[in-house]
């Protein structure tokens, strides 16, 4: 199947893989049919916060972001906006934000328990060996000149290998014997002038064991590490501004 960039890849022909991206707008849409008390209410609760910060599919395509240049073939699992509002120049601090979260680290945390357990599984199963695999190569090799020439030297969280950093993006790329995942940050401007953060997420499982696994880990996604990383990047960002001013 062809795609373009105003067309993300999907799997609609496979019936093992539930488009479970399309069932969160369907929930962010009856969320919003509870009309204003109802919303306000639910989004207390911090496992629909990616809910609140989700975006359409068009906040992303409507750009001309360089990383859908060359991720066609891979699944757009949505974008979501980060409340991190700033000048034009204040992404390389964005990077530097969320490249710190360090949650995945801290054996008393959640997330740090989640990736603790998703590492043993690694290990007994083999899925994070070294991956030989000429049909799945690293998107260092797709990338254009230009691009080659501007790696970030920020090292980000949870496994993935940094791919770029320009003015208003920055892509990190996570390979294993499961999936090819793509991480991507842009620095947007609104129509009033003003600048804030949106992270993309692009994925492309490695066959039924692949498919399997992102089903599996999806809940574990949206319910306690998407809520956890924004909200944690907009206290960073809250935190830096306030002793700034």
């Amino acid at each position: 199947m062809v795609t373009t960039s105003e067309t993300p890849a999907t799997d609609n022909d496979d019936s093992f893989w539930p488009d479970l991206r399309s069932r969160t707008v369907e929930w962010h849409d009856a969320i919003l049919g509870l009309g204003c008390v109802g919303r306000t209410v639910l989004y207390q609760l911090p496992i629909l916060y990616p809910l609140r910060m989700k975006l359409p599919d068009s906040a992303h395509f409507s750009r001309q972001w360089r990383i859908d240049g060359f991720t066609r073939d891979f699944r757009f699992e949505g974008v979501w906006a980060l409340p991190t509002p700033g000048m034009p120049d204040d992404f390389p601090r964005l990077v530097q934000t969320l490249t710190s979260f360090d949650e995945a680290r801290q054996p008393g945390s959640l997330v740090g328990m989640l990736f603790a357990m998703r590492e043993a599984l690694g290990r007994v199963f083999g899925w994070d060996k070294t991956v030989d695999d000429p049909s799945r190569p690293s998107l260092r090799h797709r990338l254009p000149l230009d691009l080659r020439d501007v790696p970030s030297t920020v090292t980000p969280p949870m496994g993935f290998t940094p791919l770029y950093q320009i003015d208003d993006e920055w892509a990190a790329e996570l390979i294993n014997r499961t999936v090819h995942g793509v991480i991507h940050l842009g620095w947007a401007q609104d129509g009033a002038g003003n600048y804030r953060g949106q992270m993309a997420m692009l994925v492309k499982p490695n066959g039924l064991l692949g498919r399997a696994y992102l089903a599996a880990i999806t809940p574990f996604r949206y319910l306690i590490i998407y809520p956890r990383l924004l909200r944690w990047v907009g206290r960073k960002w809250l935190s830096y501004n306030d002793d700034r001013s």
